[in-house]
């Protein structure tokens, strides 16, 4: 018999060596004890830190040039960490997660949403209450343990044989070696805890994960966090081990690995379910996901009022959004009513739905619920925060919102749109809340505010290169959540002055740099012709000549389903070149994204052009060479270029002994070079 105590009084001496700066995730071995004879039994727990883009930076900040580019020091974002533990419920009846205590202090005494209210969600922060709620010196005891900004478990309620992931959000690294997470449930349930260490130990994670449409296919993207390679000893699903046929690679590549499951029976869509995994190099990762289907959103917001009634009104919309090959109605004031789901489903259209009523509880063609608009711009009008602590105020009355709804309706996934405010740190502060992680990097606002307001702007605006610098530092925010990224297709009017529609061309760059950077899902802001920002649903030339562009990105999207709903980045966070292809010449940008393991993805931009109040410029690329470290899993591909307009059969050429090279001729302004091993991605059992 082990002696238990004496095992974790060794391992928290160790842990304690460890240096206390969190930048990767490390999985506890859980030893034999009390807590495996409750209900709720450990599987993980780990501190993931928020990654830093120092080369994406000059793009997300605004006016970069102009404020910072001499400032001493630069301006850094506010790194933090996310506590996480996975649990299962050992039990043969439903637990509930009732508290969660960091250190000993009851999170769920301290943050509490009772403060101004937005949309039905009311901030919280134990920084607003009051003395008697939490005195000062226990103030001090959490700013010291990260400064928590919201918990979860998600979901709250267990299963039985089910499992959870419990967060806690924390501000800033903790400046402590290692913290106490603490879940307790309900009635006869039990209590885990764990210490947590505050490491920089590389750690394997489960970056990503997708599904076939009929859920009987898992796409699981693993990634060690040291980018170095290793091998897949194993890999399990809900408890169990996941038969690996020989055939599927255990090696990863350049530190990524795709494994493609078969799942029997498939998982319903909506459930919950455990994915572990372990190397031969001892390392483990644990998560929780989501099953869904491969449904790649091609979204409109808005509407337009053409016709006599609400129901015109609404088919005359629905019927426009179909026609330009829109896949989804995001939505605004009219798509969730019971009057107006039934046009949208005959259209062929799902819905991105608000609370559940009885006309979308269930319903298959609910996209995802939207819990807020923009919680970060609600929270900066928090004045009695100082504005360091403002981002994430909304966070847990988002969390109760997310779980109100997953009660009321148990297959539809959550929505959460994150603005710009407060960028980087607002996606890290609420990326892993919702299902479905959405921003909105809206390019031809940044041309507005550089030519209207800050002409000093314009040095790092001349490319939509904006979008895929948000794109990607949400992506990882998120992980391994999708992520859906809202584009700006208005014409904003100010008083006497209007600023154009996007030129086709930066909508298919701001398109290509989206999937690029791993998008699951593409809309737009929005239709609706009316007020300071007129949407593309005018007639005007300008807009429909946007609109005709948006519809040969879908008809290309489309064409490609379900690839681009499992493709994923081989990409590392902050890396700035591509673990797998080069270009010549140097301003042909590569991102190469694995589609499970039979199929690669490179999506290609030609950065030689620039954007301004005129409108776009660019140069085609006369001879433009791609050179592909094709994936050992991958044998003998084709090989095609893909763009809105044709589908190009492309020959390789062998450079070396591992490089394939690709020469293409007249290169527009972006393509899809797309490498299959197979026409589609079929998995056999």
């Amino acid at each position: 018999m082990f002696d238990t105590n004496a095992l974790r009084v060794l391992a928290a001496a160790v842990m304690a060596l460890l240096r206390p700066a969190c930048t990767a995730l490390l999985l506890l071995s859980i030893l034999p004890g009390p807590a495996w004879a409750a209900a709720l039994r450990l599987v993980s727990a780990g501190c993931v830190a928020d990654e830093e883009f120092p080369h994406l930076l000059p793009y997300i900040y605004d006016g970069w040039e102009m404020k910072y580019e001499f400032a001493a020091p630069q301006p850094r974002p506010s790194l933090g960490a996310t506590l996480r533990l996975v649990l299962g419920n050992a039990k043969d009846t439903p637990v509930t997660v009732t508290s969660v205590r960091l250190n000993g202090l009851a999170l769920t005494e301290h943050i509490l949403p009772a403060f101004r209210e937005v949309d039905g969600v009311r901030a919280a922060s134990y920084a607003l209450n009051p003395e008697t709620t939490t005195p000062s010196a226990l103030r001090a005891r959490l700013e010291a343990l990260g400064d928590p900004v919201w918990y979860s478990a998600y979901p709250r309620v267990l299963e039985p044989g089910g499992w959870s992931e419990v967060s806690v959000r924390l501000r800033s690294v903790p400046r402590v070696r290692s913290v106490r997470l603490t879940v307790a449930g309900d009635d006869r349930a039990g209590s885990v805890s764990v210490d947590i260490p505050i490491t920089t130990a590389p750690a394997l994670r489960v970056s990503f994960a997708s599904f076939s449409d009929a859920g009987d296919c898992l796409f699981v993207y693993l990634r060690r966090s040291d980018g170095r390679d290793f091998d897949l000893a194993g890999l399990g699903l809900d408890g169990a081990p996941a038969a690996l046929g020989k055939s599927l690679p255990t090696r990863s590549f350049r530190g990524v690995l795709p494994v493609e499951v078969p799942l029997n029976p498939p998982w319903p869509h909506g459930s919950f379910h455990l994915v572990t995994a372990r190397t031969r190099q001892g390392l483990q990762a644990a998560t929780t996901l989501r099953a869904r289907d491969a449904f790649f959103c091609l979204g409109m917001w808005g509407y337009r009022n053409n016709g006599a009634t609400e129901a015109d009104r609404t088919s005359d919309t629905l019927a426009a959004f179909a026609a330009n090959l829109f896949n989804t109605a995001m939505g605004m004031h009219f798509v969730d009513s019971p009057d107006a789901f039934p046009i949208a489903t005959a259209q062929g259209l799902r819905v991105n739905s608000r609370e559940p009523n009885p006309t979308t509880t269930g319903h298959p063609a609910v996209y995802a619920r939207f819990l807020l608009d923009e919680p970060d711009v609600q929270d900066s009008f928090l004045d009695s925060l100082p504005g360091s602590r403002r981002v994430g105020s909304y966070a847990q009355g988002l969390v109760s919102r997310r779980d109100r709804w997953l009660r009321m309706d148990p297959r539809s996934l959550s929505l959460l749109n994150v603005d710009l405010t407060c960028k980087p740190e607002n996606w890290w502060t609420y990326g892993s809340i919702a299902d479905i992680l959405a921003l909105d990097p809206y390019y031809q606002g940044r041309l507005v505010d550089a030519y209207w307001r800050h002409p000093g702007y314009l040095g790092r605006n001349t490319t939509p290169l904006f979008v895929y610098a948000c794109a990607e530092v949400a992506r990882w925010a998120a992980s391994p959540r999708p992520t859906h990224v809202i584009l700006n297709c208005v014409s904003h009017v100010e008083a006497n002055r209007r600023f154009r529609y996007g030129t086709p061309e930066e909508k298919r760059i701001e398109f290509f740099h989206a999937l690029a950077a791993g998008a699951k899902g593409i809309s737009y802001w929005w239709f609706t012709p009316y007020g300071e920002y007129r949407g593309c649903g005018t007639g005007e030339p300008e807009a429909e000549a946007m609109l005709a562009e948006l519809r040969r990105l879908n008809a290309m999207a489309r064409s490609l389903d379900p690839l681009l709903s499992h493709a994923w980045p081989a990409i590392g966070p902050g890396a700035i070149t591509d673990p797998i292809t080069t270009c010549a010449p140097a301003w042909l940008m590569p991102r190469t994204l694995y589609a499970g393991t039979h199929a690669v993805v490179v999506v290609l931009v030609n950065r030689d052009h620039a954007c301004d109040a005129a409108g776009t410029r660019w140069q085609p690329i006369e001879r433009a060479r791609v050179f592909v470290r094709i994936p050992p899993w991958l044998t003998d591909p084709s090989a095609s270029l893909v763009t809105p307009e044709e589908t190009r059969a492309l020959s390789p050429k062998l450079v070396g002994t591992d490089v394939t090279e690709y020469e293409i001729q007249d290169f527009p302004l972006a393509a899809l070079l797309v490498l299959r091993q197979n026409r589609n991605i079929v998995l056999q059992p």
